[in-house]
């Protein structure tokens, strides 16, 4: 009888009814059993739960509303802080969630968490060296979480200063984890990030064993191929590059670059019909991609909030 009851009393918990309603896709449902709880007390799991909810609902701003209560009603409870930068990082409202994360820092300034969403953040409004910093701090906090990683690897451009530690970094992520092919990459991409502008050079010949165990190891991703061809491409071994150039475009046919680099490397075989091809579809994957980015732009509805 008494274990009845003490099921009864869980099972009528509302923050736990209104948690299992999000869970099963119902938001409204959510956010009708979450209200009637509030208007009996103040909440701040509550009110979190039901910013959740309205983000789930499609009404993000209402969302933003209710996380802001749940930090309120409890600033030392460090998810509420990154759950309200989630729904303004998934809107595209950088500025605002850099402002909740940079404060969130102060507060929570060993946070792997806070830390890469920062930098994801930085990376939005294209405030890359900040993001480079935050991203090597992730990997200092947590080691073994693989995002900051790869984000790194996609702005290496911007990390000139920071390339000696950041391959490190990368160096022993890709040791910890021999059978991942994406530490693999990005271990690769660091040290071609450091190569002269043209030829083989130093450090090309281990990029190159990198990039031919991260494809022992996944052979269908797409980056590894152009990476190995733009290596080839170097090595001056024509024949081969265009065979990863053309597997990577076979795996990402949207994207431009390997036709781009299909391009030239024809050129140097002497075939010009094929190098002429390439091109053409070069621009009109260029074209498609750009307008891809302006359509999902004008889709995204940007949070105009304060933060208070």
């Amino acid at each position: 009888m008494l274990l009845v009851l003490l099921l009864f009393a869980v099972s009528a918990d509302p923050l736990q009814q209104a948690e299992a309603a999000l869970r099963a896709g119902n938001a409204r449902e959510a956010i009708r059993i979450a209200r009637e709880a509030l208007q009996v007390r103040e909440d701040a799991a509550l009110h979190n739960l039901l910013g959740k909810a309205h983000e789930a609902a499609g009404d993000p701003a209402q969302a933003v509303i209710e996380l802001q209560k749940a930090i309120h009603l409890r600033p030392d409870h460090e998810p509420y802080h990154f759950d309200l930068a989630h729904v303004l990082l998934r809107h595209q409202n950088f500025d605002v969630a850099i402002l909740v994360l940079e404060a969130a820092r102060k507060r929570f300034p060993q946070s792997a968490q806070v830390e890469l969403g920062l930098g994801v953040a930085y990376y939005g409004q294209r405030r890359f060296q900040e993001a480079v910093e935050s991203f090597l701090r992730t990997t200092g906090l947590a080691p073994e979480v693989p995002q900051p990683y790869v984000f790194l690897g996609r702005i290496l451009e911007h990390a000139s200063g920071r390339l000696p530690e950041v391959t490190e970094k990368f160096a022993a992520f890709a040791q910890r984890n021999p059978r991942d092919f994406m530490a693999q990459l990005l271990h690769a991409k660091a040290l071609i990030a450091q190569l002269p502008p043209a030829g083989y050079g130093p450090g090309a010949e281990q990029a190159e064993a990198l990039l031919r165990r991260s494809l022992e190891l996944n052979p269908n991703f797409w980056e590894t191929h152009f990476e190995l061809g733009a290596l080839l491409e170097r090595k001056r071994d024509w024949e081969r590059a265009a065979q990863h150039f053309t597997r990577a475009a076979a795996l990402n046919p949207k994207a431009p670059t390997p036709h781009y680099r299909l391009a030239r490397v024809y050129d140097r075989l002497g075939k010009k019909d094929q190098a002429d091809a390439e091109r053409v579809l070069h621009e009109r994957l260029t074209a498609e991609e750009k307008a891809a980015i302006e359509r999902h732009q004008a889709g995204i509805k940007r949070l105009e909030l304060v933060v208070k």
